[in-house]
């Protein structure tokens, strides 16, 4: 009896090797397209299947095969004895196929007919025969196929195995056709009525947060994520690493698309006046920072890659052990060499030069991963008991500002206010930041209240004074403790916020709305403070 094996790939690895498999052991392989060609190309001796062809004029044939895999069915001695003088149609045994979803295509000239829906309804009516139909969606499978088929003797879990993938990989690429769908028309909302999202599996982690614990790492097709690693791969990463990196990737990803380029707000003095506040963009100076257990350990303006380091390295010189560098300047040969002093544990930048990695390649346990691409995702999603929670990313670093006192603040200082508020996009609630000369002179994230905030902020930026040898005699005139305060939420006046200004913090915002609004407006009007309300919330877990 003919055995019949329908092959038809977009991802060619390893068919060459099981085709030829497959063709020296007597299977006729029936293919069309880019396929074929491939086959042909390597001599592999192919039946041309208009059916499975691009050519719209055929799509009437691609009825002809589904009958054929859906009453193909593995014979007995008798049912072999009685066709063999007959031509048999029901023996396509194999369905190899593999077809790449897509997602949320940006190209708005995106055509449903350019979906392939003919060789998608092939595969899933071989899984509805997948016990008599091998269904092979999977490169990785090949080898084990072979083995199987050497033996004749493939086993019923062998079977479903491959079947359940076959099945995963249809409702992966009927997701990507929806989810595509849905963008193209105002009328779709932004959180259907079923979360179907083709996450493609891109690794097997080294290990979890834990070494007792195994993790995944899993991709949206068609979006970038941090997967361009210059020296490693992410199987030689851990799960905690990799959310570091990724802490780095967006942050990075929110500096070129807000900070990068001029940029305005919509701004209301005390008088009701209306007018627009400027920011310079961070073009020509280098952005640093240090991230560990998704924190911000410390960050830094510089006017290039050594400057910016430095700030960045001696802020948290105790705790920036196995931290992951983020930076927004190609790496050189002089800065790696400062790097390297340094126990990080991966680091992100645009490039590397030719020099760096030399020295990095000396401490072979430093990953390098670019960050080259920009994230297109606008979601992020946390796992709960029973399903998971979904938001829109937060990217608004402010939409309005309010400044309650007289005293504006400068533009060196409004500069300052904008650097200091995209780290409250990604630092955990509550959060309180302190930068003076445009690095963070202190840091408090994670905190239960406000109030717990502000304390350990002021600790934070005495403790950061001490290490570097500044004096701890802070007043509002020569020697401030910052320049600006940036926090994520509502600040309720008391006597940990007059002690912050009395160490002369000048310029301070925050989102207002409390019932002390009034009394701490005038307390810093009396102080020559400038208070800026923005009426939005940076909250994050």
């Amino acid at each position: 009896m003919t055995k019949r094996a329908l092959i038809h790939v977009d991802d060619s690895e390893n068919i060459v090797e099981f085709a030829q498999f497959l063709a020296s052991t007597g299977w006729t392989i029936l293919s069309a397209n880019k396929t074929e060609e491939l086959l042909r190309k390597n001599h592999i001796p192919v039946t041309r299947n208009m059916a499975l062809s691009s050519d719209m004029a055929y799509a009437h044939d691609i009825s002809r095969v589904i009958t054929d895999v859906v009453s193909t069915k593995i014979p007995d001695y008798e049912y072999h004895t009685s066709l063999q003088q007959e031509e048999q149609t029901n023996n396509i045994f194999i369905v190899c196929i593999n077809i790449q979803p897509f997602y949320y295509m940006a190209n708005s000239s995106f055509d449903l007919k350019s979906v392939d829906y003919r060789i998608s309804s092939i595969l899933r009516y071989a899984f509805y025969n997948y016990e008599n139909v091998l269904v092979i969606t999977d490169p990785q499978d090949y080898k084990e196929v072979i083995l199987q088929l050497r033996t004749e003797n493939i086993s019923d879990d062998f079977r479903t195995y491959l079947a359940s993938k076959a099945l995963n990989l249809i409702s992966a690429y009927d997701a990507g056709i929806a989810g595509t769908l849905a963008k193209k028309t105002p009328l779709s909302k932004n959180f259907p009525l079923f979360a179907t999202y083709p996450l493609k599996m891109q690794a097997l982690l080294k290990h979890g947060s834990n070494v007792q614990q195994a993790a995944g790492f899993y991709s949206l097709p068609d979006v970038n994520s941090p997967s361009d690693f210059a020296n490693c791969s992410a199987s030689d990463l851990d799960y905690l690493t990799l959310c570091d990196i990724t802490m780095c990737w967006e942050i990075l990803n929110t500096t070129y698309s807000l900070l990068k380029t001029q940029f305005t707000v919509k701004s209301t003095n005390a008088d009701n006046y209306d007018f627009t506040t400027q920011f310079t963009p961070l073009t020509g100076k280098v952005f640093t920072f240090a991230v560990k257990f998704n924190n911000l350990l410390s960050a830094a303006l510089g006017a290039n890659i050594q400057e910016s380091f430095a700030k960045t390295y001696s802020y948290d010189i105790k705790h920036i052990r196995d931290a992951v560098l983020g930076s927004t300047a190609v790496i050189d040969g002089r800065a790696a060499e400062e790097i390297i002093k340094g126990s990080f544990i991966a680091i992100v930048a645009p490039d590397f030069t030719s020099e760096a990695k030399k020295v990095f390649a000396q401490r072979p346990g430093i990953k390098l991963i670019y960050s080259t691409k920009q994230s297109k995702t606008i979601f992020e999603a946390c796992f709960v008991y029973g399903g998971f929670l979904i938001q829109q990313q937060d990217k608004t670093i402010f939409d309005h500002w309010y400044i309650k006192t007289r005293n504006r603040p400068s533009q060196i200082k409004s500069d300052q206010l904008a650097f200091g508020m995209l780290f409250t996009l990604k630092t955990r609630s509550y959060s309180v930041i302190l930068i003076k000369d445009n690095s963070i002179a202190g840091i408090a994230q994670g905190c239960v209240s406000m109030a717990k905030a502000l304390g350990e902020v002021q600790y934070s930026a005495i403790e950061h004074a001490i290490t570097t040898g500044r004096s701890t005699d802070f007043n509002s005139s020569d020697n401030p403790i910052a320049d600006v305060l940036v926090c994520d939420e509502k600040i309720y006046f008391g006597e940990e916020i007059k002690r912050i200004i009395d160490l002369g913090v000048s310029t301070i915002i925050e989102t207002g709305g409390t019932l002390e609004d009034n009394e701490f407006i005038n307390y810093c009007e009396e102080r020559n403070v400038s208070l800026i309300f923005t009426g939005i919330t940076h909250i994050s877990i």
